[in-house]
């Protein structure tokens, strides 16, 4: 089930968006879509916690706190969360990139602009958690979701596939180089290599620091000099969307 969460304190606003999401989850009964409204960032705040909903749909106006505040709460709680700025003014659109929001419509919204904006979230989402990996070590073949792995470390001749809860995988001694192994793992644009031996999760990275990417596990990935362009791919990826190909 995706779970949905709406912010506006505009009560026709919130009622017009209820109408649209129930519609939506109607026409898309195979994704089983749970839609909550909230009246104020302070009805929804006791109910942020990570993973508590896959998307929010969220005013920028708001009274006390604006969304784009409430948007980087949400962050601190939940990095992967979906936020879409539904707002009447376009002042906001630069600031709503520093949470990572997914899109900006502008008020008023219907279908013609809202439905096409959900199609390419749940596209990302369902891709995000279908997707997986095989991988292989001294004690059979795992398939690990894409969207577990923070980041991947080469050692030794061995791939480290570090996981969100803390766990590593590691893959049976390669005979081939970095480049060569890694090539079937970068198919997928969510992953990019940082160095002659890291390679990150774009899903988990925070933030962007001075020297890399701080990741969801609070590890700092360094970059290297010979990948200058792993900065600006990410950026790409985030204003994609984080549409990304078959693993």
């Amino acid at each position: 089930m995706f779970r949905i969460a709406a912010c506006d304190d505009d009560g026709v606003a919130i009622g017009q968006l209820t109408m649209l999401m129930n519609q939506y989850a109607l026409e898309h009964s195979d994704l089983e879509i749970s839609f909550t409204p909230f009246r104020s960032p302070e009805e929804l705040a006791p109910h942020v916690k990570r993973h508590a909903f896959h998307i929010y749909l969220l005013d920028i106006i708001l009274g006390n706190m604006d969304g784009i505040e409430l948007g980087a709460a949400i962050r601190q709680e939940d990095e992967k969360a979906v936020i879409i700025y539904i707002t009447s003014s376009p002042d906001y659109a630069i600031q709503s990139y520093s949470v990572e929001a997914f899109y900006y419509l502008l008020k008023p919204v219907g279908r013609q602009s809202l439905f096409p904006v959900l199609d390419k979230v749940f596209a990302r989402l369902n891709r995000t958690q279908n997707s997986t990996f095989s991988i292989r070590t001294r004690d059979g073949v795992y398939s690990v979701k894409t969207s577990r792995i923070v980041y991947i470390e080469y050692h030794s001749h061995r791939l480290l596939y570090h996981l969100e809860d803390g766990t590593s995988i590691i893959s049976n001694t390669f005979r081939e180089s970095f480049d060569r192994i890694s090539a079937p793992i970068l198919k997928n644009s969510s992953f990019a290599k940082v160095s002659s031996s890291f390679i990150v999760n774009f899903e988990h990275v925070k933030k962007i620091t001075k020297k890399g990417f701080s990741m969801t596990n609070d590890i700092e990935i360094t970059i290297s000099r010979l990948y200058p362009n792993v900065k600006r791919e990410y950026m790409d990826y985030i204003l994609k969307g984080g549409e990304h190909g078959s693993p």
